[in-house]
């Protein structure tokens, strides 16, 4: 996609995030009205099925024209699953499924740590040996969750062997366990690449703002440095 098209969606991402109570949503860790329906805007917006196809209701982004979006929610401290279901909706879409437009949440194995495990209806894994490799996605309606305490995002352990299966297919070709892992630490990368950019601009601002002796802290030469 060219950059005007990329620069227009990561726009339209912000504003969404600046029109949304993002405070409130986060002490409410993600589960309240004011979630859903950011949420369900992410969704209308087409901003969640990002990097799927076309063919499955997506954008078709490849997931390294999506780091800057991923990063803006970072910047931003979005207490939702985004990221995670970009992914999802990635592999999902690369296995030939158009899944609904769910928080899910993305595991290795049958029983896993699980970032926003309080927000998540789903979670995809890459289950079996590389050489029967598949791709399932399952429902977390009953499945328990054994939650990290002191933890935000609602981060716990779904056991997902007691889940159920909504999809079960073939993983895609190059798919395997550690490129899933790869792929986990690019986009969460990207988040905290975000984080760190906004903590640079209130550096930056308070530096230039802030008065002592006289004079703004940023123009002492150890500030400077």
């Amino acid at each position: 996609m060219d950059n005007e098209n990329l620069k227009l969606i990561e726009e339209t991402l912000e504003r969404v995030l600046e029109d949304a109570p993002l405070a409130a949503i986060d002490i409410a860790n993600g589960t309240s009205t004011e979630a859903d329906a950011l949420w369900k805007n992410l969704e209308e917006l087409g901003l969640v099925r990002m990097c799927a196809a076309e063919a499955h209701e997506g954008i078709g982004l490849s997931l390294a024209e999506a780091v800057p979006l991923i990063a803006a929610s970072g910047r931003f401290a979005l207490p939702a699953p985004f990221p995670d279901a970009v992914l999802a909706h990635m592999l999902l879409s690369e296995a030939e499924i158009s899944a609904e437009n769910s928080r899910i949440g993305v595991v290795v194995g049958r029983q896993s740590l699980l970032p926003y495990a309080a927000q998540c209806t789903n979670a995809l894994a890459l289950v079996g040996a590389n050489s029967d490799l598949r791709v399932k996605l399952f429902s977390l309606e009953k499945c328990p969750i054994d939650f990290v305490p002191d933890m935000e995002d609602g981060l716990g352990y779904v056991d997902l062997s007691k889940a159920a299966i909504l999809h079960d297919v073939p993983a895609p070709e190059g798919v395997t366990h550690d490129t899933l892992t790869a792929l986990g630490a690019l986009i969460r990368s990207a988040q905290m690449a975000g984080a760190m950019q906004f903590v640079l601009g209130l550096t930056l601002k308070h530096s230039a703002e802030r008065q002592q002796f006289g004079r703004p802290l940023a123009s002492f030469q150890a500030i400077q440095h």
